[in-house]
């Protein structure tokens, strides 16, 4: 059985609407994804997350603000993308608002992201072809997270 424990930043491109938002794209894997880190022993999810969102955008702590609470927490053993493939899921998604001109900037001209629709996430394929986190676009589909509304 496969284990992902994890927190994800939900970056909106505009607090308001939850319409778009800030997927970076992962080498490794080969897809956009959202920030996210590894649940640590001992320390908060949020702080956690935080930190991520900090080191890969390269943002200092006044330039954002982290939700004190999950959007959601998802905890289950089930399948996630296959039938066979059975996963031991402890996640939580985390809104992240950017606080400031610059911080939106610097996100902005980010060379390996882009600002991404609900629709995107949740069919695991962008406009223009390019693959979305697999793992990320199922869990985002279990969550039932993301609004779709005519103003997209």
């Amino acid at each position: 059985m496969r284990r992902l424990a994890r927190a994800f930043a939900m970056i909106p491109q505009d607090p308001a609407r939850h319409a778009l938002w800030f997927g970076h794209w992962c080498y490794i894997g080969g897809h956009f994804d959202f920030v996210s880190a590894e649940r640590e022993e001992g320390s908060a999810q949020r702080d956690v997350v935080k930190q991520a969102v900090m080191d890969v955008f390269r943002l200092r702590d006044r330039d954002l603000l982290v939700a004190n609470m999950a959007q959601i927490n998802l905890e289950f053993h089930d399948q996630l993308l296959t039938e066979d493939d059975e996963w031991d899921v402890h996640v939580a998604f985390y809104i992240v608002n950017l606080y400031g001109q610059a911080a939106r900037e610097r996100l902005s001209q980010h060379p390996d992201g882009r600002w991404l629709t609900n629709e995107e996430l949740i069919s695991g394929t962008t406009s223009d072809g390019l693959p979305v986190n697999p793992v990320l676009t199922a869990l985002l589909r279990r969550a039932d997270l993301l609004r779709f509304d005519e103003m997209e």
